[in-house]
């Protein structure tokens, strides 16, 4: 009685073995398990999905395009005519060019015909001022033109500026005019082409002036040479013309 009794006491106060590992077993997964959500659950059910997922993964993430400013708004409306305006630009350069071209080549040709023509003209005016004009303004015109002969285009302008004042100083219009075409040439030959034209166009004011035209041909062929060495065509080619037509 007292053994039944003891048995029975003790298999109550005191749970077997089984049961203390169970409930151990229980009290460390519990434990063991912290309050987030299984990651298991977000892996693909079958390679289909996976295979979506992948497609969808790799395809690069579509960003809003940005708004157009207005120039960009008007550049994209307006396009067509742009295009068209630049080919019109494009063929009237090409036709310019070659018009400039075929100009610069007459104006050439027309330079090297006047040059033969002025220094015939030339070498007659030199003759009539030499005979016809006054001994102190001769000499001062040979003496200049000696220098420029010699190269010495800075000497001889100044003594052209000096015949010029001699000559119009004795009211000796052939001389004169003769000196302001050296004093040209000799400013072209330092290749001040501006001063150079200046001073023709002078000389032309001055021959009208004098009743003096008959060197006027000469005077017109350098003017023609001047403007074409500053790039003046249009200028040379009325220059020439008015040459010719002097001539005639």
């Amino acid at each position: 009685m007292f053994a039944s009794t003891h048995t029975l006491f003790a298999s109550r106060a005191r749970p077997s073995a089984s049961t203390r590992a169970s409930s151990r077993a229980r009290s460390i997964s519990c434990a063991a398990s912290p309050a987030r959500p299984d990651a298991s659950g977000l892996r693909p059910l079958d390679a289909r999905t996976s295979q979506h997922i992948a497609c969808v993964a790799a395809q690069p993430s579509k960003t809003a395009a940005p708004e157009l400013n207005k120039f960009q708004e008007f550049g994209r409306q307006y396009w067509p005519a742009f295009a068209v305006l630049e080919g019109v630009a494009l063929v009237g350069a090409t036709v310019n060019g070659i018009l400039s071209r075929k100009r610069r080549l007459e104006i050439e040709r027309l330079n090297a015909q006047m040059r033969g023509i002025m220094a015939k003209l030339d070498e007659r005016d030199t003759t009539l001022v030499s005979e016809d004009g006054s001994t102190e303004a001769s000499e001062a015109l040979a003496a200049a033109k000696s220098a420029m002969a010699s190269d010495h285009n800075e000497r001889a302008s100044e003594l052209f500026a000096n015949a010029i004042a001699i000559a119009e100083r004795e009211k000796d219009p052939g001389a004169e005019l003769s000196a302001r075409k050296g004093l040209a040439m000799s400013l072209a030959a330092q290749r001040k082409f501006a001063d150079a034209a200046t001073e023709l166009e002078t000389c032309l004011r001055r021959s009208q002036a004098l009743e003096q035209t008959d060197g006027d041909s000469v005077v017109y062929g350098l003017l023609g040479d001047v403007y074409t060495d500053l790039g003046d065509f249009t200028k040379a080619g009325a220059a020439y013309d008015m040459c010719i037509r002097v001539l005639d």
